[in-house]
C-alpha cells in the first residue's frame, strides 16, 4: 500500500475565496498551478478553484495541455520561455506564451500564422532578478515587432519580485515594471499588467492581476503580522510504522557510522528519500533515510503524530517546520513530500 497524501478541496476553495474577496473587483485572480500544483495534484486542485479563478499559470505548455484537456477552458499562461516544440503545442491548445525576444515573436507568429489562428501572447519584462524578460531598454524594438505581427495580440505584459518582503527592492522593482507597462499599453491598449505572486500580492501590489500560488495551498511566503488572508494547509501526508525496535547505547542504525548515544526505542517509517525529502540527517531523525525508510525516536513529540499506532504524519499543516530543518523553503517540501503518495481528495 502506498503512503497517502489527503488534500482537503473544501478547506482549498475557502483560501481561494479569501484571496478573491481581498483583491479589488477589477484584479484579475491567476492561479499558478505549475509543479503538479504544487505537488497537490494538477487537474483536481484546477477543477476545483474554476468558479474563483480568471485564469491559470503553469511553467510549461504540457502542464497547460494537460489542463485543456480536462476541460479547463480559462486562459492559461505559460510562465517560462518557449523552446522549440513549446510554439507548436501552445498555438494548438490555445496557451499564452511569455515573449521577450525577436525570435520568439516571429517564430509564434509563423506557427499561428501557418495554423490559421490568432494567439495570445504576453510581454515578459527583466526588472531586476535577471532571470529572463525583455529589458526596458530594449522593449520597444519589441512592441514595433509585435505590432507588425499579425497574428499575435499582446494580452498582458509581466515580471516578477525576486524580494516582495523588502519595501526598497519593490519599489525599485516596481518603477522600471510601471515604465515598461506604460510603453507596453500605450501600443497595446487591452494588455493587463501583473508584477505579484503570492508575496507581493501580501505587500498590496496588485497592478491589473496577481499570480497566486503557495496562498492557495494554505502557507504564506513570509512571516506578517498582519496578512492580508487567513488561509489553511490544504494536504496532509502519512506514512506506515513498519515496527518498533529497541537501540542499545552504542548500536547501529541505518547505513554509515552512526552509533545511538543512549538506549531508545526507533520507529522504522516507509517512508525515504525516494518518497520526496532529503536523505540528510535533521532534528527529530536517527541517521539519514535510506531510499525507502526513516528511522525516528518515538518520544511525546513523535507520538503526536502517530495514528492508531500504524500510521505516521510525515506532514500535517507543518511545511514550514519541515522546511527549516531542511534549510530550504516549503515550495520544495510541498512539492515533493507526496512524490510517491497516493492522493485523496476530501470534497
Amino acid at each position: 500500500m502506498l503512503n497517502t497524501a489527503i488534500i482537503n478541496l473544501v478547506l482549498l476553495q475557502q483560501n481561494a475565496r479569501a484571496i478573491k474577496n481581498a483583491l479589488p473587483p477589477y484584479v484579475k485572480f491567476i492561479a499558478v498551478v505549475k509543479a503538479d500544483a504544487y505537488g497537490h495534484g494538477l487537474v483536481e486542485v484546477s477543477s476545483a478553484i474554476y468558479p474563483y479563478v480568471d485564469a491559470y499559470a503553469v511553467a510549461l505548455p504540457e502542464e497547460g495541455v494537460t489542463l485543456r484537456s480536462s476541460g479547463i477552458d480559462k486562459d492559461i499562461l505559460v510562465l517560462t520561455p518557449p523552446v522549440m516544440g513549446d510554439y507548436d503545442l501552445s498555438v494548438r491548445y490555445d496557451l499564452i506564451l511569455p515573449i521577450h525576444t525577436e525570435k520568439e515573436v516571429l517564430t509564434l507568429n509563423n506557427v499561428a500564422k501557418r495554423e490559421g489562428k490568432i494567439v495570445k501572447a504576453q510581454i515578459a519584462v527583466n526588472t531586476g532578478m535577471n532571470r529572463f524578460g525583455v529589458d526596458v531598454k530594449d522593449i520597444d524594438g519589441l512592441i514595433k515587432v509585435l505590432k507588425n505581427s499579425s497574428s499575435i495580440a499582446v494580452d498582458g505584459v509581466y515580471s516578477h519580485l525576486y524580494m516582495p518582503q523588502n519595501p526598497l527592492s519593490r519599489i525599485k522593482q516596481s518603477r522600471v515594471f510601471l515604465t515598461a507597462v506604460n510603453k507596453v499599453k500605450d501600443a497595446f491598449p487591452f494588455a493587463y499588467a501583473h508584477l505579484s505572486a503570492s508575496g507581493g500580492f501580501l505587500k498590496g501590489e496588485f497592478y491589473d492581476a496577481v499570480r497566486i500560488g503557495l496562498l492557495l495551498y494554505g502557507y504564506l511566503p513570509f512571516k506578517t503580522r498582519f496578512p492580508r488572508v487567513n488561509v489553511t494547509p490544504i494536504m496532509e501526508v502519512k506514512t506506515h510504522v513498519l515496527e518498533e525496535r529497541k537501540i542499545s547505547k552504542g548500536d547501529a542504525l541505518m547505513y554509515g557510522a552512526f552509533k545511538a548515544e543512549t538506549d531508545l526505542t526507533a520507529l522504522i517509517l516507509r517512508y525515504g528519500y525516494a518518497d520526496g525529502l532529503n536523505r540528510k540527517e535533521v532534528l527529530g531523525q536517527l541517521n539519514n533515510r535510506c531510499m525507502d525508510v526513516t528511522a525516528i525516536k518515538k518520544d511525546k513529540n513523535t507520538q503526536i503524530l502517530s495514528v492508531l499506532g500504524e500510521n505516521f504524519y510525515i506532514l500535517y499543516k507543518n511545511a514550514d517546520e519541515i522546511a527549516k530543518k531542511y534549510d530550504t523553503i516549503s515550495y520544495e517540501v510541498l512539492c515533493s513530500v507526496a512524490k510517491r503518495a497516493k492522493k485523496i481528495y476530501l470534497r
